[in-house]
């Protein structure tokens, strides 16, 4: 049966398997660590609401995916590497099921510039991935 747990699972690896990031992890199941390597990369369910209930529940379901990259260099560079890894990340998930059973291709929702910080040449893009997720018939 696919679970929150087994899609957030295969967003990781995902991302992971992009090799282009020096901290990747779930941000709903681990602590976040008190010192982040950029860039990283956060994944965490952010919820879901029915879409069916007879004769098979259905299920909208919402990831996000926190993009964030450090460039002292200045900000047109910092810029640059984040909306290559925007790019990226979107590219290998959006449209694709990922190989989950029992789900619908996941739609990119949005994404969004959700932090910046000059002094430390932090810049963050919050990506929203939806997704319909079936659940099993339910028979009793």
């Amino acid at each position: 049966m696919t679970t929150v747990i087994t899609i957030e699972d295969t967003l990781l690896d995902v991302i992971t398997d992009l090799n282009c990031w020096t901290m990747v992890q779930s941000a709903g199941r681990k602590v976040l660590p008190e010192t982040i390597y950029y860039p990283a990369c956060f994944v965490f369910f952010d919820g879901d609401d029915a879409v069916a209930t007879h004769p098979r529940p259905v299920d909208s379901i919402d990831f996000k995916i926190v993009i964030q990259v450090q460039n002292m260099a200045g900000e047109n560079l910092a810029a640059n590497d984040a909306y290559t890894l925007n790019d990226l990340v979107r590219s290998k998930i959006r449209g694709k099921t990922l190989g989950i059973p029992d789900i619908k291709p996941f739609t990119c929702v949005s994404r969004r510039c959700t932090d910046y910080d000059d002094s430390e040449g932090m810049i963050e893009y919050t990506h929203i991935y939806r997704t319909q997720l079936y659940q099993p018939v339910v028979t009793e």
